[in-house]
């Protein structure tokens, strides 16, 4: 089977080949392995699980993949397959060799879960029939799936055990987003000076995906002010419409959790929190505690909520950066 050629992007900058795909070194060089056995062998990808934080590429990897193999990909969302006729209508279509892409996948119903695990192990989906036996085989092609989840421990251990490689994703380093920043917007032929790189990876969470968004964000400011490069004056601009800070990167409403905890010298209850933002259970735990827990902002357990030392500080120099704004914008 020969190695299929392929261009290093898109035409939006996207890496198309694996050479390209930066950061995730580990899971990367798993990749470059596989593929070069199953060039060599001529054969298939073993069935492949990605798990990780969303917006670290996994679905990009899975894009890439199908085309290092030279095949289709197709793709559903977990929350689409509830049934094994769900799945059926899914799996049955596949043609030798392609890359199935199931994105989402804890989301997938228990017996969708099932019936998969069987379908990889056995190469056959198990349907309900109306004849006297009961169940209907309808053989499967030989074809390569990819789960990918953001929380793997969701997934039923039969299913997580029928793949043969497990790919996890870890949290950008700055170094790596600043390669990720050069390649796109080289790429894209944006051209970005003061070193504009870093500071745009300082505030983007270890995330590619919150990386790209601020760079395009900083390009929607630099073409706002008919400018053909990004610059400080436009990174501040970016900022301020956005409503972050340079440090972090963090949001008004991670502000306001701060400084409430701030007012207390104990530990905070996530109820009265839910009250004073304004905001549900599952979404102050999810998505606003998530990033602050992770950097050591805070410190959350069955006791409540508190600012840690980091915390305090990183708190008292927003503010006064937020001073420094407001007076240079009354002077």
């Amino acid at each position: 089977m020969p190695r299929p050629k392929a261009t290093e992007v898109n035409a939006a900058g996207m890496p198309i080949t694996i050479n390209h795909f930066a950061g995730q070194s580990r899971v990367r060089r798993q990749i470059q392995v596989a593929l070069e056995a199953s060039w060599n062998d001529c054969c298939r990808l073993p069935h492949i699980l990605m798990s990780g934080p969303p917006g670290l590429g996994k679905t990009l990897l899975a894009e890439i993949i199908a085309g290092e193999m030279g095949v289709s990909l197709r793709s559903a969302l977990g929350q689409t397959l509830r049934t094994p006729q769900d799945l059926h209508s899914f799996l049955v279509e596949a043609e030798e060799r392609d890359v199935l892409l199931i994105d989402e996948a804890d989301e997938l119903g228990v017996f969708a879960q099932t019936s998969l695990y069987r379908a990889l192990e056995n190469n056959v989906m198990f349907l309900p029939s109306g004849h006297m036996s009961g169940i209907q085989q309808v053989p499967l092609e030989k074809f390569t799936m990819i789960l990918c989840t953001n929380h793997e421990g969701v997934l039923a251990a039969p299913l997580r055990d029928r793949f043969r490689m497990t790919l996890r994703f870890d949290y950008y380093s700055i170094d790596e987003l600043v390669l990720l920043l050069h390649q796109r917007a080289n790429a894209l032929g944006w051209t970005i000076t003061d070193g504009l790189h870093f500071d745009i990876a300082i505030i983007s969470r270890g995330t590619p995906r919150v990386a790209l968004r601020l760079l395009e964000a900083c390009w929607r400011s630099a073409r706002a002010s008919q400018k053909n490069e990004i610059d400080r004056a436009v990174f501040d601009d970016m900022l301020d419409l956005e409503d972050i800070d340079s440090q972090f990167g963090l949001d008004r409403v991670e502000r306001t959790y701060l400084n409430v905890l701030a007012e207390s010298n104990s530990p905070t209850r996530l109820q009265t929190l839910c009250r004073r933002l304004g905001i549900p259970r599952g979404s102050l735990v999810n998505i606003t505690e998530d990033y602050l827990v992770r950097i050591g902002l805070i410190e959350a357990d069955d006791m409540g909520r508190q600012l840690t030392d980091k915390g305090r500080i990183c708190l008292e120099e927003i503010e006064a950066m937020e001073a420094d704004r407001e007076e240079d914008i009354e002077c």
